[in-house]
């Protein structure tokens, strides 16, 4: 695999160990490895996490960063409100909010609300729970707001 090859087949701006193992099926995961290395070292490609990379002269939206780096997550709390309009006031840091798989697909089925699921214990926030009240009050009541939250895969809305 050269560096050529691997810009050419890898068209996404983020990318992990499997995105190009399925591009460079004839190479051992051991030799991708080690030229993913070689490229971070030379400045080709930058290394987020383990088995998570980007080209470093293809610009990365922060957002699907925050998503993929720590997955589920979401993008959350001020950078959400930001996003979407709602408050003026530009975050410095891009907030995600993570839970259990289990409880996150009972909040989006609507099976439980986000009181419930704190109550329950299948949703724990870290921090102070009060900033979270007025959000979980809106969510929580029918017809309340909605947010499009980028998820892994997904583009902006």
């Amino acid at each position: 695999m050269t560096y050529l090859q691997l810009e050419r087949l890898i068209k996404q701006p983020i990318f992990t160990l499997v995105d190009v193992l399925r591009n460079f099926p004839d190479d051992s995961e051991q030799t991708v490895r080690v030229q993913l290395s070689r490229f971070g070292q030379r400045g080709l490609v930058k290394l987020f996490k383990r088995g998570l990379y980007s080209f470093s002269d293809r610009p990365v939206d922060e957002l699907e960063l925050a998503n993929r780096l720590y997955a589920p997550s979401y993008v959350s709390l001020e950078t959400a409100l930001n996003y979407h309009g709602i408050i003026p006031d530009v975050p410095l840091a891009v907030t995600s909010v993570t839970t259990t798989r289990s409880a996150l697909d009972l909040l989006v089925l609507g099976k439980m609300t986000a009181q419930e699921a704190l109550a329950s214990g299948a949703l724990r926030i870290e921090g102070d729970v009060s900033r979270f009240a007025l959000l979980f009050a809106l969510l929580d009541e029918p017809g309340g707001i909605m947010f499009d939250i980028l998820t892994p895969g997904e583009g902006r809305p």
